[in-house]
């Protein structure tokens, strides 16, 4: 142990650099850091007094120096060092910050990348480096840009401190409504001469079962008079993660069409103001409807009992009393009044067939079935990132400093996801309705749990399910027999040549006279990132051709199918799934046998079973850009004052922020579906297979493990030398294409047409943002107190510039002329639509009012509060200019380009629920602000140790959200805009855009404790509770006003003679709901337990997350799961400058599990009494009728409500099903559907560290 001994002055300016969180000035650089009381009267006390302090190190000393700088500290911020960061099993920021208390992080294939503070999601979290905006470029696919900072970027070894700062200060930046989280990095002049090291270290990923070097080194050199530093550090680190497990995209269905399951039951409004039982009929049963049907389906009731609660006459076409309007798919014809019901599958939303039985509530449909698809998914790593940071620093005169920091960050992040999927939900549909009585004993159900237990069926294609119940496709109804071919489907994306960069430009200069202190800084940061992607899709048949050009005959069986089925199954208990390919059930001997070997290999080299499906092979590439410049000065005046004044701190900072993103595409056209006949030849799986994707952890769920692999050589091969390149905007023209290739030298040779990779040029966009800030702040201090007040004022500029179709001024679209003797013909660009900028425009200015106080109850107590205004601005995404609006149908191109039309030559026309719609963006949206107040208790019962606790609260308002709105957009029409198809733009419109609606109040509680036990063991347990109420915000529904109602209910099968009606206007219902907050915990755990002595030092760290919500779907809202995960870290020095480390992450190797809480689906019946009023007639006369009252926003008002047994009672004489046969429904339901989990293994770090 050494002494050293800091007079009062040290000790004064290292508390005032603390409070301004400013850099080191070279005069100080010798420092300690030993924060000790810093307000004047504590100075009185000290008077010349010299202060001894024993410098330990170690874990004990980086813990015990974080205590300090929370201690003294006047606002309310924990911290983390150095030596923390180095004893702990951590990788990167983000994972370094999730041991401090109300932080929770989110894992990106095991690694933490994003960080959320205090029930906030990670786009309120302002994160800084050295007191500047810090920036990163998302490069995962189908991820948009968001305010969150990407932590993963950053390696530990590069960073000294990191400040969590909970309460606001008028001098930091604004935009941290969760917090701010500031990196601190190391500077020449605070370190020795000489100084530096050499790290290397293996990494091995249990998962990928690979391994990856890490190497680091640094270098600091200090002059010899100690006014010139300068530094140097580089970083490499590979990292090869492979994530498997199971994955399914909820639970079949949605709002449109092939839904299984039961939907939401919601309260029952009388129909009747007399609401007697018999009033209530199924249309009145908000998805009740769903239990009943079902119920009777099941359970030998007859069409009739169905019919007299449907309570809805005789049925068009038929007109026949005796048929009940629902289709029997057993007997193929109407079921009879007094025949027993036979299960048939009816969508609950579109009814599947014509809308007298829609209105009458007839939906019916199979138990829940997980996923549209579910999944087998393999997703790989191979990153390398190289961090590089150069520093100097020069202090020509005692009272000036000057510090020039440069960092670069570029990363190779190689990935390539592998699926493959299966669509059960298609074969449950079956096997619920199809012609065998009853339900077929090939499908197990659960039907008051409501959930498939399992399904098996051929895998060659299932029949959709026919006659007046068939299914709904999505596009069309059709007669017949039809056939679903694509019951295995194969994706990959290959994403080589990934890039992201980020580099850091920051020049600081320091300087001080008498009683000022002056900072400027000025400086440039930029991330931007490269995505390309190579997408093939295959998927298997129902049948084999006759000619490579004719579609698939059902009747030519591929042998390898015969005997092979689709098998699914859900173990509700476990949450575990199985899908997969198996034998036939019904088969025994050499047959099953035969059947076994073939479901065995199916997936591992398909010649003919798999062909390249339509939309299936398509190239892109994505470029996005993020810089900011800035330049801050700030300026501390520190006096002596009576007043309790210690300083006064002002200051103004600007910075200019821009974020660019350019799309290219590349789409090919060849054959369509394998059943449909076309020009071009169907290419099969055998032209670009090969190798298997295998090696895959299912995480306990019984799928495929291993399957072919897409050769992706060949891949490139068949696009580049079997395509035609034909440019175009999109994917090709099938006429163009198969002219081209009649008029081409070799049209043996091409299979179809390619693109080219041409840019989207209305997926450009360019945001800027210039923020002037401007801000005073007061320190001060008295005997017991400290703190600081201020107020920072944000003024925001916005520009956003996107690209729409260019009109000429009769409102028509432009495109590049077609014809190479026009003189605006450009080549590569012939058919094309000009474009021209789109612009918006919207100013924001926040007054931010900030408050913090400390106050000593005792010399071991303090007690603190805060109070603040703080903002969080829109996301890339909400600031986005956009226009684009649709009146009537789409265009008929007049300018020579071909086009796709119906049989008749006509464009399709729009149906009713796309006309009069589009998006706009919104010039006035404004930022989030959120006013945040907290108090807390901290006691110091030893030199190392602390007990506290804080109370915290965010009254979070303008949060923004997507939402659709009615709007008289005349005014545009008058302005001569035209819409999208170049039509007049008149009358009302529903119109998406962002708007600051959303509010949410989160409250929280942070415990804190740490203890040194002396004999070098110790250890740290924090943990926060927040109360996350959903957020409320208001939403409305839309109903049509028809121009011409004639038979409103015909739907042909020809989309080009579906009868067509205009859109005139729209009611519009609102309501109020709510909604979790993304990405929050109710409870947030860290604990660490250490030892270490001279030599050996050993750290077990463990976090724990309580469920989060995390997307919200049709089918519910998903969530993430509670997770934990231990971490152990262990070091051993060898030699005086020679350690050797060992660690582990995730020890327990924890998977990342995602359910929809489906506890709130069937809800118990409650049935609302209407307000009835005098119906009062446009003349202000009463009508002599009674309807039922609306409140302002077009909702019906309810007078009372019965619930409980009363309820039920209703329900059960409404529907002729005894309340004993009801409740099992509404009490056995399910709590959970898993529908995700993924492995993401554990890490194991062996490494050596050499200081020099």
């Amino acid at each position: 142990m050494k002494a050293l001994r800091l007079s009062k002055m040290t000790i004064a300016v290292q508390s005032a650099m603390l409070l301004t969180a400013s850099m080191s000035m070279p005069t100080f650089s010798q420092e300690v850091k030993k924060d000790l009381p810093t307000n004047k009267n504590s100075e009185k006390n000290l008077k010349d007094e010299e202060i001894e302090v024993i410098q330990v190190t170690g874990i004990r000393s980086s813990l015990r120096e974080n205590l300090n700088n929370k201690r003294y500290s006047d606002v309310i911020v924990d911290s983390i060092n150095t030596e923390d960061i180095a004893k702990n099993p951590d990788k990167n920021m983000a994972e370094a910050l999730q041991r401090v208390a109300g932080v929770q992080i989110e894992r990106q294939f095991g690694e933490g990348s994003k960080v959320s503070i205090r029930g906030t999601s990670p786009e309120l979290t302002n994160t800084l480096v050295n007191g500047q905006s810090a920036k990163s470029a998302s490069y995962l696919p189908g991820q948009s840009e968001s305010n969150a900072f990407d932590f993963s970027n950053i390696p530990a070894e590069r960073v000294s401190k990191i400040e969590v700062h909970k309460s606001a200060r008028a001098d930091l930046d604004a935009g941290g409504i969760g917090g701010t989280v500031i990196l601190h990095t190391k500077k020449p002049l605070e370190q020795e001469d000489g100084y530096g090291y050499f790290n290397v270290e293996s990494e091995y990923n249990d998962s990928s079962k690979k391994y990856s070097p890490q190497v680091s080194t640094a270098y600091n050199f200090v002059s010899e008079n100690k006014k010139f530093g300068a530094s140097i550090s580089v970083s490499h680190q590979q990292r090869k993660a492979f994530r498997t497990g199971f994955e399914s995209d909820g639970i079949a269905g949605n709002e449109g069409a092939i839904s299984t399951g039961f939907a939401q039951t919601d309260a029952i409004e009388c129909p009747t103001e007399a609401c007697a039982s018999s009033d209530i009929n199924l249309r009145h049963m908000n998805n009740h409807a769903l239990i009943i049907t079902r119920h009777m389906a099941l359970n030998g009731y007859t069409y009739g009992d169905l019919e007299a609660v449907a309570n809805n006459g005789a049925y068009w076409p038929t007109e026949d009393p005796s048929n009940s309007g629902v289709w029997n798919n057993y007997t193929q014809n109407w079921g009879q009044l007094d025949e027993v019901i036979d299960p048939t599958y009816i969508d609950p939303v579109w009814g599947l067939f014509w809308g007298s039985r829609r209105e009458a509530g007839l939906g019916q449909t199979p138990a829940r079935t997980l996923g549209n698809m579910v999944y087998a998914p393999a997703f790989s790593t191979d990153e390398s990132r190289l961090d590089t940071t150069l520093n100097f620093q020069w202090a020509p005169i005692d009272n000036l400093s000057l510090n020039l920091e440069i960092n670069q960050n570029k990363s190779d992040r190689d990935n390539k996801n592998d699926n493959l999927y299966a669509q059960p939900h298609r074969i449950v549909q079956l096997l619920y309705s199809n012609e065998v009585p009853g339900i077929d004993p090939r499908l197990v159900m659960d039907p008051e749990r409501d959930i498939v237990l399992s399904a098996t069926y051929p895998i060659d294609g299932t029949n959709l399910v026919r006659g007046a119940g068939m299914v709904w496709d999505g596009n069309n109804y059709y007669d017949g027999d039809i056939r679903w071919g694509e019951m295995i489907r194969r994706d990959s994306n290959d994403r080589s040549g990934t890039e992201t960069e980020q580099n850091r430009y920051h020049l600081t200069v320091d300087f001080e006279h008498n009683d000022f202190v002056m900072k400027f800084q000025a400086g440039h940061t930029e991330a931007e990132s490269t995505v390309l992607d190579r997408g093939t899709t295959l998927a298997s048949r129902y049948g084999d051709y006759e000619t490579l050009y004719s579609g698939d005959d059902a009747s030519l069986k591929i042998p390898t199918y015969e005997g092979v089925n689709l098998g699914y199954g859900y173990n509700p208990d476990t949450g575990k799934v199985y899908w997969g390919l198996e034998a036939d059930p019904s088969l025994t001997g050499q047959a099953l046998i035969d059947a076994q070997q073939r479901a065995k290999n199916f997936l591992l080299a398909p010649t003919n079973e798999f062909y390249l499906l339509t939309g299936g092979l398509n190239n892109s590439a994505r470029y996005r850009e993020n810089t900011e410049d800035f330049l801050q000065g700030d300026i501390t005046w520190s006096f002596e004052s009576d007043f309790y004044i210690d300083s006064i701190k002002f200051g103004a900072k600007y910075r200019d922020i821009e974020r660019t993103q350019r799309y290219y595409t590349e789409g090919a056209r060849f054959h369509g579906y394998a059943n449909e006949s076309s020009d071009f030849p169907l290419i099969l799986a055998e032209q670009i297979v090969g190798g298997t994707v295998s090696g895959l952890d299912s995480a306990g769920h019984d799928i495929p493990n291993e399957y072919f692999d897409i050769d992706q050589a060949k891949r490139d091969s068949l696009l580049n030398d079997h395509f035609l390149l034909l440019n175009s905007e999109g994917t090709p023209n099938e006429g163009a294409c198969i002219d081209a290739i009649a008029n081409s030298a070799n049209p043996e040779n091409y299979y179809g047409c390619r693109s080219g990779l041409t840019e989207s040029a209305g997926s450009a966009y360019k945001v800027t943002e210039e923020l002037l800030a401007y801000y005073a702040m007061a320190n001060f201090s008295g005997e017991k107190f400290r703190g600081n007040v201020g107020i920072r004022v944000v003024d925001t500029q916005r520009e956003s510039v996107g690209n729409e179709v260019a009109k000429d001024e009769n409102g028509q679209l432009l495109s590049y002329p077609i014809d190479e003797t026009d003189p605006n013909y450009v080549a590569g660009l012939a058919g094309f639509n000009q474009y021209s900028p789109l612009v918006q425009k919207s100013s924001t200015k926040d007054y931010l009012p900030s408050f913090n106080i400390v106050y000593d109850l005792a010399d071991d107590l303090v007690l603190r509060a805060a109070a603040s205004k703080n903002i969080s601005h829109p996301s890339l995404t909400q600031l986005r200019s956009n226009f684009s609006l649709v009146t009537e149908r789409y265009r008929f191109y007049t300018d020579g380009r071909q086009q796709d039309l119906t049989p008749n030559g006509d464009a399709e026309r729009l149906p009713m629920d796309s006309q009069r719609r589009g998006s706009v963006g919104n010039p006035n949206l404004g930022s989030y602000s959120s006013v945040n107040s907290e108090v807390g208790v901290e006691w110091y019962f030893a030199e190392s140790s602390i007990f506290a606790i804080t109370a915290f609260q965010k009254d979070i308002k303008d949060m923004v959200r997507s939402s659709s709105q009615v709007q008289d957009l005349s005014y545009l029409g008058d302005e001569g805009k035209t819409d999208d198809n170049g039509y007049s733009i008149y009358g009302d419109y529903v119109v998406s855009s962002y708007f600051n609606t959303g509010e949410q109040k989160v409250k929280g509680l942070e415990f804190q404790l740490q203890h040194d036990f002396g004999n070098g063991f110790g250890g740290l347990i924090n943990y926060t509770y927040t109360d996350v109420p959903d957020q409320k915000f208001n939403t409305s529904t839309f109903s049509y006003e028809i121009a011409d109602m004639t038979d409103t209910e015909t739907h042909l099968s020809d989309p080009s003679q579906r009868e067509y009606f205009e859109v005139t206007g729209f009611n519009t219902q609102t309501v109020s709901q709510t909604e979790p907050m993304f990405g929050q915990s109710q409870d947030t755990l860290n604990a660490s337990i250490y030892f270490e002595n001279d030599t050996f030092s050993a750290r077990l760290s463990y976090n724990y997350r309580s469920e989060f919500a995390n997307a919200s779907f049709t089918d519910g809202i998903r969530y993430t799961d509670a997770r934990q995960q231990l971490d152990f870290k262990a070091t051993y020095q060898i030699l005086d400058n020679l350690v050797a480390s060992f660690a582990v992450t995730n020890l327990t190797n924890e998977n990342v599990v995602q359910y929809i809480k489906t506890s709130q689906i069937v809800n118990d019946p409650v049935i609302n009494k209407m307000k009835w009023i005098d119906e009062i007639g446009e003349d202000g006369v009463a009508t002599g009728n009674r309807v039922v009252a609306k409140d302002e926003n077009g909702n019906n008002i309810v007078e009372s409500s019965v619930s409980g047994e009363e309820a039920f009672a209703i329900l059960s004489q409404a529907s002729g099903i005894p309340v004993e046969e009801l409740k099992p429904y509404y009490q056995n339901h399910l709590d959970k559907i898993f529908v995700n989990e993924w492995t993401n293994g554990r890490r194991y770090y062996l490494g050596i560290n050499w200081t020099f």
